[in-house]
């Protein structure tokens, strides 16, 4: 089942808003639907940030919207007289970040709320935002159809484009306002359900159990660094770069252990990445990359409960094929070969593994 929270506020002194017909809109699409069982709707009006805050400690809610007021520099909040309280952006994003997972997703239906919902998005997977001012009708318009959406059971996506065509629908011209953010990791999430379709066709998840981990922040690091790529091409040089950057990872220690200058190469990497950034939704992997998730999955289907370990991508990015540019740059720059680097590799991995863990403070 899904939970839902609405929360309403109108402030005195404020312009009066049509919050009631949006919360008689909203019952009536979960009425309506087939499906209304699995979906569980608490609402609050006047309500103040406490309201806001003591309902999240209280129930665990996979979407929580707010509709009122946005003044460009904050939601508009009641205080206990019904008077206007802005929330500090900053505040509000991590209040929210804090509930996510088991959070799913934010909605601001108010006005200038799209900076707001940047900082909410970096920590919550959907953050959906208006882009501008948005009127009463095409604000009720737009929950109209996402909530119909939501109550059929369609994913947050498809709610958003519903909304937006509801409001197309009515004959209103506010279609475009509406936007819907993913955080960054939502973003790596869905390059892979892309571009990797083989490997997450059998997890409920849609991912590879390996990706739920630290691997899923390299290559989410790695994406980042793409996305400022002159092609936008996620390629094996933006993993090294993503590695290397990592202070506690086994490449970093190996590299430096080979006699590599770290700091010089990350340097060098970095040098040639342009920074003109490229949405997420273009970039692609090379076929290098596509070469190193395929082996990892490979490794971790088989070890699945080893310990995650950088120096496991590096070893299968060595791997792949000699024409690789990307590797024999580095191995230029290490002043070594492919054996050499693999070898370090499993004395740095087995060195580690052999430690041991003294729990008696010896």
């Amino acid at each position: 089942m899904k939970r839902v929270l609405v929360v309403f506020a109108n402030p005195k002194g404020t312009d009066a808003l049509r919050l009631g017909t949006e919360d008689r809109t909203i019952r009536g699409c979960i009425a309506l639907s087939k499906n209304r069982d699995n979906l569980l709707v608490d609402f609050k009006h006047a309500a103040t940030i406490h309201d806001l805050r003591r309902a999240l400690l209280e129930q665990d809610y996979q979407l929580v919207h707010l509709s009122g007021h946005g003044t460009g520099k904050g939601l508009a909040f009641e205080n206990e007289l019904g008077e206007t309280q802005i929330v500090p952006q900053a505040a509000l994003a991590e209040l929210f970040c804090a509930y996510s997972p088991p959070l799913e997703c934010v909605f601001l239906n108010a006005c200038y709320t799209q900076e707001q919902g940047n900082l909410i998005s970096l920590g919550v997977p959907y953050t959906i935002a208006m882009d501008g001012p948005i009127s009463d009708p095409a604000a009720i318009e737009f929950a109209r159809g996402f909530y119909d959406a939501i109550a059929a059971g369609r994913s947050i996506e498809l709610a958003y484009q519903e909304g937006c065509r509801t409001i197309k629908v009515a004959g209103l011209d506010e279609g475009s306002t509406p936007v819907i953010i993913k955080s960054p990791l939502e973003e790596t999430k869905e390059l892979f359900r892309t571009c990797f379709p083989q490997l997450c066709q059998h997890s409920s998840t849609g991912l590879p159990s390996w990706l739920q981990g630290d691997i899923l922040k390299v290559f989410q690091a790695s994406l980042e660094y793409a996305k400022f790529s002159k092609i936008g091409r996620l390629t094996t040089r933006h993993i090294l770069l993503a590695l290397l950057a990592r202070e506690d990872s086994v490449t970093f220690g190996l590299v430096s252990h080979l006699g590599g200058n770290v700091d010089r190469m990350i340097k060098e990497i970095s040098d040639n990445i342009e920074r003109e950034p490229q949405p997420a939704s273009k970039v692609e992997p090379t076929a290098s990359v596509r070469g190193i998730v395929t082996g990892l999955e490979k490794v971790y289907s088989a070890e699945a409960l080893e310990e995650f370990d950088d120096g496991r991508i590096l070893e299968v990015a060595l791997a792949l094929a000699p024409e690789s540019v990307t590797m024999a740059e580095l191995l230029e720059d290490l002043q070594c070969d492919k054996e050499q680097l693999l070898q370090v590799i499993i004395e740095v991995r087995v060195g580690r593994r052999m430690t041991p863990r003294r729990k008696d403070g010896s």
